[in-house]
């Protein structure tokens, strides 16, 4: 199944967005490969947490005053079914972050700015 996120920037400056999985091993353990067994699962998911690209952000940029839509599904987050997504505008001011997203669930986020910086807003749609 695949996630549909509609993401709006409210912001006078582009926003820099980075999708990323979040959970624990044992909720990694669905995403095995046929034919392997937990044990295996558990060793490959331990020992690929040091590997630059397993827990990779999807990362995107959002124009001023625009918007995109993302498709997500479960090879984008590596099987994993719930995520965050954070945006900032500038890295020296704090961004938002929307969590426990679920990857099954299609999703507004809206990006606006105020005082401290970035906030983020997800809303079910």
């Amino acid at each position: 199944m695949t996630s549909k996120i509609e993401m709006i920037n409210e912001n006078e400056k582009s926003v820099k967005v980075r999708i990323k999985p979040e959970g624990s091993v044992a909720g990694r353990i669905l995403w095995k490969t046929a034919g392997e067994t937990i044990t295996g699962a558990i060793d490959k998911i331990i020992g690929s947490q040091n590997q630059e690209n397993y827990l990779e952000d999807n990362i995107l940029e959002i124009p001023a005053k625009g918007r995109i839509t993302y498709s997500l599904d479960l090879s984008n987050i590596k099987g994993i079914n719930s995520f965050s997504i954070k945006g900032d505008t500038s890295m020296f001011t704090p961004g938002s972050e929307c969590d426990n997203l679920n990857v099954l669930q299609n999703y507004r986020i809206t990006f606006t700015n105020d005082l401290i910086g970035t906030t983020c807003k997800a809303e079910e749609i």
